[in-house]
């Protein structure tokens, strides 16, 4: 769940993207796994489901390895995007902080790598549809 407010917009780096809403000091949690408001799928879970379905959460979810299944934010969190120079960090696959101070205005990142464990094979599909 994110706990600093957002909004998503349009973004340079892909589609849309998300942006503080307020001034966000450095340390500062952004990002946290709630359960209860976020959910985790099991991989079994989406064997026998739409391909709509799973490629929602292909898209939209990360694959937690402490929580052994897809993670699947409830709010507008889905809409961070990559960057090899983020300024967001995931100390867990739980927990996001500010890395630096951020802006009210600027575009949230973080690096996929961190925290999701299917990210290669995710940008390897991506690139392939490009």
């Amino acid at each position: 769940m994110l706990l600093v407010r957002t909004y998503v917009e349009r973004s340079s780096i892909h589609g849309l993207g998300l942006y503080a809403d307020q001034f966000i000091a450095e340390g500062s949690v952004i990002w946290e796994l709630m359960p209860g408001f976020d959910f985790v799928v099991q991989e079994k879970e989406l064997e026998n489901r739409p391909a709509v379905i799973r490629d929602y959460v292909d898209r939209y979810g990360y694959y937690s390895e402490s929580s052994q299944g897809f993670v699947i934010c409830a709010d507008d969190a889905r809409f961070f995007n990559h960057s090899d120079f983020p300024n967001t960090i995931s100390i867990s696959q739980d927990l996001t902080l500010a890395l630096r101070d951020i802006e009210k205005g600027e575009e949230l990142t973080c690096n996929y790598y961190e925290f999701d464990a299917t990210a290669v094979q995710h940008f390897s599909r991506e690139s392939k549809v490009s």
